[in-house]
């Protein structure tokens, strides 16, 4: 049992070592290429995926980003929707979704994956306040989505 243990930290210790000669190896170059196949540029151009650092979450699609820059910070959005079912879960979200983008161009979308649950949340609101308000109007413009509708803390887009 002990030559196991101390095998596999050796091993370790060994394939450590390797990955910090790469990484510095990778950082003496000037110039580092990465290639990839034209279809998956398209594919990634197209479904607009992206991961958000500022929440840690998984997979996310958002909107398109302005063209003034942006920083993040504490602040509230309205969670749309919520579900787990591996199913129906993300195209419901994605629906919902598209259908705020058209109703409410002036909010970022958020659709995220966080396992195992599929969210949907809209807009960058600094007070709870605003986001209060925006729960009301979208609450006028889809009153079937009423009892799902709910202000969340997260990290948001300020744009200056």
């Amino acid at each position: 049992m002990t030559r196991i243990f101390l095998l596999i930290i050796l091993t370790s210790s060994a394939l450590t070592a390797t990955a910090r000669n790469f990484a510095d190896q990778l950082d003496s170059r000037a110039n580092v290429t990465v290639t990839q196949p034209a279809s998956l540029r398209a594919r990634l151009a197209s479904s607009r995926i992206a991961t958000e650092a500022e929440t840690g979450s998984g997979e996310t699609i958002s909107a398109p980003a302005s063209s003034s820059t942006s920083t993040t910070a504490g602040g509230y959005r309205v969670q749309v929707f919520s579900d787990n079912n591996p199913r129906t879960a993300k195209r419901e979200a994605q629906s919902k979704a598209a259908a705020l983008s058209e109703t409410f161009p002036q909010w970022a979308t958020y659709l995220t994956f966080d396992s195992p649950y599929w969210r949907l949340r809209v807009g960058d609101f600094r007070t709870y306040e605003d986001a209060t308000q925006a729960v009301v109007e979208l609450k006028n413009a889809f009153p079937a989505w009423r009892r799902e509708l709910r202000v969340v803390r997260d990290r948001i887009k300020v744009t200056d």
